[in-house]
């Protein structure tokens, strides 16, 4: 064994630890995912004249007064 932990308290500490900033880690991820408005990735037109946007980010869902200037 290459590494051995002393006590079982030892190693519940260890892994208390652990999942502690794997938890700060998930949260961070949230709150930039909360606060990170919506991405334009590209657009397409369909048949009939309107305009589809492939978006990512939060706010995707009530995105469509998106305007684009080719000027």
């Amino acid at each position: 064994m290459i590494y051995s932990y002393r006590t079982p308290r030892l190693r519940i500490e260890h892994l208390l630890l652990g999942l502690f900033f794997i938890g700060l880690f998930i949260l961070g991820i949230y709150g930039v995912y909360s606060s990170y408005g919506p991405v334009i990735l590209g657009t397409e037109m369909n048949a009939n004249g309107e305009i589809e946007y492939l978006c990512a980010g939060n706010g995707c869902e009530d995105f469509k007064d998106f305007q684009i200037s080719d000027q």
